[in-house]
């Protein structure tokens, strides 16, 4: 009990050793030390008793031996080890008063524990089951590298016997190729001296070779030099020619111009005959239109005349009932002077009656029925004056019905007609003065025509002066010809007639067809080219293969498409190219713009154009112009697109 007092003292600030005093504690001193280590305790007594009398639980002993172990007191260990005996001591004594209160609790704890333990038991039990499998895996697998570890070291005994085999073979054959170095090499060592001794003999023959290659150069050289000269003779003469043909040509592309522009008023004036030839089918619809409409209006007359007769039968008819009437009304009038009043209305009454009875056309009329009902009217005002001048003269006659039966009539059908007539006059204007346009119109076309056949007569005309001329030419040319055979040797050698009568004819067709327009030129343009390609054959043949080259060789000499100008460089150049001169050409009709580009039909995805930018300019712009947008030319700004068309199987 001292010590359990020390311990009390010890936690509250006192100062005591274990044989002090003993000393009655109060329960707040006990449970300020044990509420250091757990809040959870609460006593039945607050006031001052014995400790061994206080009601303490199980908690209360671990706390109070939790407190001795972390209390820090600086003691030797037999003195620590006595005062923990003395404490378990006192406390088990404190603990047998109150193991009533407690032994439940206690059991309820083991049995939980039991659980734990018997749960983590079968939780060991199955990691050992998993650990079984898992070695049992293990030796599997042991065992399987085993296998495989004999295997490869099987392999890499049966290699290492390989192995020294080979280096036992590749010793053998490395002695092999040292014999075998060694005896190339004295072969190549004799080979070398056998090749020299060959390539001196060469370059001795080398040498003289070049000796006899500079005497025969020397001599043909000399023989070119002489044909040369008399090449150049002739050249100069072909040049004159050329100029003259040069001057040919000019004239035929103003002719070439002349036909254009005849071709363009031909045009116009076809365009004219057309809409002549339109305007006369038309004035024949427009006369019969007129003719029926005639016709419809002879008709219409004779409508006319019969609703005329049938309109005074009619009036006649009407006539004659009005005089029956009148006699009616004559014989009322006197049987109304006899009768009385009520007498009289009743009797009017009946004779209208039968009258309406006997007469039932008059009934339909809406005139008669009115007459009627004023008649009665005025008759029923009369029997209640009772005077007899007054009937009379209260009656007024119905107005005449001619006026009204005419008008029915008249204004539907005479109206119609009326307009009809109107019409059919405005139409008739209307074609007098397109008639009286196409008149003139046509008088002009006629004097163009005149004039452009006077033209044409002209030019006729200076056509046969010029072939005329030209026939005389060719009988000159002729003659110089048959001179120049009798002067050459040369039996193969032929000089080109360029005022020939096959020559003339292809540039004077050359000239005509460039005047035809492009729709017109299908034909023409292959006559053009086959022609072309023809003289251009010709003169290659014709013309001997030293002058050629000697041509070739001379720069002082112009080719063919450099004294050719206008429209023979034009289809020189599309040759050339392997084109046809007409997509060369330039439209007139339109500018190229963008919304309304050139058209050019290709098979392929690119193509060659060559624009000619102005009318007069005689060079050609070429360019490449591929499938897809309008493209520009380079020069003038015009508008092309190539539209690509595929080849008919």
């Amino acid at each position: 009990m001292g010590v359990l007092y020390f311990l009390c003292n010890a936690a509250t600030g006192y100062e005591c050793s274990v044989r002090a005093r003993p000393r009655a504690v109060k329960v707040s001193e006990i449970r300020y030390l044990l509420d250091s280590h757990s809040s959870d305790y609460a006593f039945r007594h607050a006031q001052t008793v014995p400790v061994n009398k206080v009601d303490i639980s199980e908690r209360l002993f671990e706390n109070v031996w939790a407190a001795v172990n972390n209390t820090k007191l600086d003691l030797p260990p037999k003195t620590y080890k006595k005062l923990s005996k003395e404490i378990l001591r006192d406390l088990c004594g404190i603990w047998s008063g109150a193991h009533h209160l407690w032994l439940p609790a206690e059991v309820d704890r083991l049995t939980r524990e039991l659980r734990e333990t018997t749960h983590e038991k079968i939780q060991a039990a199955e990691y050992g089951l998993a650990v079984l499998e898992d070695k049992q895996q293990l030796r599997e697998r042991f065992d399987e590298l085993e296998t495989d570890y004999e295997a490869v070291r099987h392999e890499l005994e049966q290699l290492k016997k390989a192995f020294g085999q080979a280096y036992s073979t590749h010793r053998k054959m490395a002695a092999d190729g040292e014999s075998r170095e060694e005896s190339l090499i004295l072969e190549s060592v004799s080979k070398e001296a056998l090749y020299q001794q060959k390539l001196l003999e060469q370059q001795n023959e080398l040498r003289q070779s070049k000796a006899s290659f500079t005497r025969v150069q020397a001599e043909c050289l000399a023989s070119i030099i002489l044909d040369m000269r008399e090449n150049s003779e002739l050249a100069e003469l072909q040049r004159g020619q050329l100029r003259d043909d040069i001057r040919e040509y000019k004239d035929y592309s103003k002719l070439k111009e002349e036909n254009i522009s005849l071709q363009k008023q031909v045009s116009v004036l076809r365009q004219n005959q057309v809409e002549f030839k339109g305007l006369k089918h038309e004035i024949r619809r427009l006369e019969e239109d007129s003719q029926c409409l005639h016709s419809q209006l002879e008709e219409a007359v004779c409508l006319r005349e019969i609703g005329e007769r049938q309109l005074t039968e009619a009036l006649e008819t009407i006539k004659t009932e009005r005089e029956q009437k009148a006699t009616l009304r004559k014989e009322l009038s006197h049987y109304v002077t006899i009768g009385g009043s009520v007498y009289n209305g009743s009797f009017s009454i009946s004779i209208d009656n039968l009258k309406l009875h006997e007469d039932p056309s008059a009934a339909t009329e809406p005139d008669n029925d009115d007459l009627i009902r004023g008649f009665e009217n005025g008759l029923l005002k009369a029997s209640e004056d009772d005077e007899d001048n007054k009937r009379l003269g209260a009656f007024k006659p119905a107005p005449s019905l001619v006026d009204d039966l005419l008008s029915e009539l008249n204004t539907c059908e005479i109206q119609k007609l009326k307009q009809q007539l109107m019409q059919v006059e405005r139409e008739k204007v209307v074609l007098i003065n397109s008639l009286q346009e196409s008149q003139k119109q046509l008088e002009q076309a006629y004097g163009t025509v005149s004039e452009e056949k006077e033209t044409v007569n002209r030019l006729t005309e200076n056509l046969s002066a010029m072939r005329k001329l030209q026939a005389s030419r060719e009988r000159q040319s002729a003659l110089d010809c048959k001179k120049d055979r009798d002067s050459h040797h040369d039996g193969d050698y032929y000089e080109l007639d360029i005022n020939g009568p096959e020559i003339l004819q292809c540039k004077y067709t050359v000239a005509m067809s460039f005047s035809v327009p492009r729709s017109l030129t299908t034909m023409a343009g292959r006559f053009l080219r086959a022609c072309l390609t023809s003289t251009m054959q010709l003169r290659r043949n014709l013309t001997a293969r030293p002058l050629h080259r000697a041509m070739a060789t001379l720069k002082g000499i112009p080719t063919d498409e450099e004294q050719a100008t206008g429209l023979e460089r034009r289809a020189l150049q599309a040759l050339k190219l392997g084109k046809d001169p007409y997509s060369m050409l330039k439209p007139k009709e339109y500018a190229g713009t963008k919304e309304d580009p050139h058209i050019v039909p290709s098979t392929v995805n690119k193509r060659l154009v060559g624009c000619l930018c102005e009318e007069d300019n005689t060079a050609i712009v070429w360019f490449w112009l591929h499938e897809g947008p309008s493209q520009r030319c380079p020069s003038c700004g015009s508008h092309y697109k190539l539209v690509h068309h595929e080849l008919p199987h």
